[in-house]
C-alpha cells in the first residue's frame, strides 16, 4: 500500500528488456543485482551462477560507472575506462573473438583512453594557424582534433585518425 525503500544511494537502475534483471548502481560505485531468476536472464547474473533467483540486492562488482543489461548479456563500465561482459556469448556479441557463456564478468580488453595531457598551443607568433602538440596517451591508437568557437562543447572535428602527437 505505497512505495517501499529497497535500496540506499542508487545512482542509476537498469532494468533488462525481458524485466527478469535488475541492475542497480550506487553512489560509491558498487553493482547490485536482483532478479526472477528466469531463463533467460540466467546467464547474465555475472556472480558465477548460471540460474538463481534472488529474493534480495546481491553485490556483484565494484567501481562501476555503468551497466547495460541485454536479454541474455550484459555489459558494464568501471571507473578506469575498461568494458566487461558477462552472459550469452551467442553469434560474438561480446566483443571477445568467441562465442563463449560466460557466467562470471569478463574484461572485454578494450580500453577508454584517458583524456590527453600535456597539450600545448603556439600562442600566436604563426600567421594564420596554430600547432597544437600533446602527450601521448598509451592507450591511444589515434587521436582526432577538435575546434570549438564555446567552453564545454565539443565543436567540429577538423581532422581524424591522427597517429602523431601533434598538429
Amino acid at each position: 500500500s505505497g512505495w517501499t525503500q529497497i535500496l540506499d544511494n542508487a545512482s542509476d537502475v537498469e532494468i533488462g528488456p525481458t524485466g527478469y534483471i535488475i541492475y542497480a548502481t550506487k553512489s560509491d560505485g558498487t553493482l547490485w543485482i536482483t532478479s526472477s531468476g528466469e531463463s533467460a536472464a540466467a546467464a547474465t547474473y555475472g556472480d558465477g551462477t548460471s540460474s538463481a533467483i534472488y529474493l534480495y540486492w546481491k553485490q556483484v562488482f565494484d567501481n562501476v560507472t555503468s551497466v547495460s543489461a541485454g536479454i541474455s548479456y550484459s555489459l558494464l563500465l568501471r571507473n578506469n575506462g575498461t568494458i566487461w561482459v558477462t552472459g550469452n556469448g551467442e553469434n560474438g556479441k561480446q566483443g571477445l573473438n568467441d562465442t563463449t557463456n560466460r557466467t562470471s564478468w569478463t574484461q572485454t580488453g578494450f580500453i577508454l583512453p584517458a583524456k590527453v595531457t600535456g597539450v600545448n598551443a603556439t600562442d600566436g607568433t604563426l600567421y594564420s594557424k596554430v600547432n597544437i602538440s600533446w602527450t601521448a596517451d598509451p592507450d591511444a591508437t589515434q587521436y582526432d582534433v577538435y575546434r570549438s568557437t564555446a567552453a564545454s562543447t565539443k565543436g567540429t572535428a577538423i581532422t581524424s585518425n591522427l597517429t602523431v602527437t601533434s598538429y
